[in-house]
């Protein structure tokens, strides 16, 4: 009885965000690559969605070597329980899992060293053997990804990376960022050592994501904003 007389004077309510207010289950739903910004459908980790611009369905071909990184210097790994995928590993990567396999993109080239991520580098990268060639990808927060970029990747072409490119790839992340989306930059370099995998690298673009609300969130909060809680 204590315990609900002190409910009923409840006033504020202080909250866990992830997996209670929302699905815990992060979703890229923009990208910006190739001085272009896409949109990505879908939610969670389902594998269904299109790749947008304006609205209208494009191809994710474009995108290809992005959306690679980010299946690559990755982690994560799904499993099938009782007809649901469940994550094995951080939510981030799942959702840059996911964002590959909309573009129907698998993991086929073997993984050779990885330089783990870190608080004080913000960055993690992996190095892959191709049929071809070695291949270093690497993700963290853009601002520190691009401070070891020296080229960018723009349709297809490696071309130098200037300042002002530098610029518009930044303000770009924070236009992102203030629509609540949480941001990785991705790189790669061709031919790399594990001395030398991050540094002059090609920058490659950003995806954004965000862990959607529950459906019955709205709902709980309007009732709460109705009774006089904050």
């Amino acid at each position: 009885l204590p315990s609900v007389e002190t409910l009923g004077s409840v006033n504020v309510i202080c909250t866990d965000k992830t997996g209670t207010l929302t699905h815990n289950e992060m979703t890229v739903t923009k990208i910006y690559a190739n001085g272009q910004t896409y949109e990505v459908s879908g939610s969670g980790y389902d594998t269904k969605g299109n790749f947008l611009q304006d609205n209208k369905k494009v191809s994710p071909s474009p995108l290809s070597l992005l959306l690679k990184c980010g299946l690559l210097c990755n982690n994560a790994q799904f499993e099938e329980k009782k007809k649901q995928r469940e994550v094995i590993g951080d939510p981030t990567e799942a959702a840059l899992v996911v964002a590959a396999e909309k573009a129907s993109l698998t993991a086929k080239e073997e993984r050779i060293d990885e330089i783990p991520f870190s608080s004080e580098r913000k960055m993690m990268t992996t190095i892959h053997k191709t049929s071809k060639t070695m291949v270093s990808f690497t993700k963290g927060a853009p601002d520190v990804v691009l401070k070891y970029c020296d080229q960018i990747y723009l349709n297809g072409k490696i071309q130098r990376l200037d300042r002002d490119t530098k610029k518009k790839i930044l303000r770009q992340n924070e236009k992102f960022a203030s629509e609540a989306l949480r941001v990785l930059g991705f790189a790669f370099k061709e031919n790399p050592t594990k001395e030398n995998a991050e540094q002059s690298m090609v920058f490659l673009g950003l995806q954004a994501m965000i862990d959607p609300p529950r459906e019955e969130v709205k709902e709980a909060i309007k009732k709460c904003q109705d009774a006089g809680i904050k």
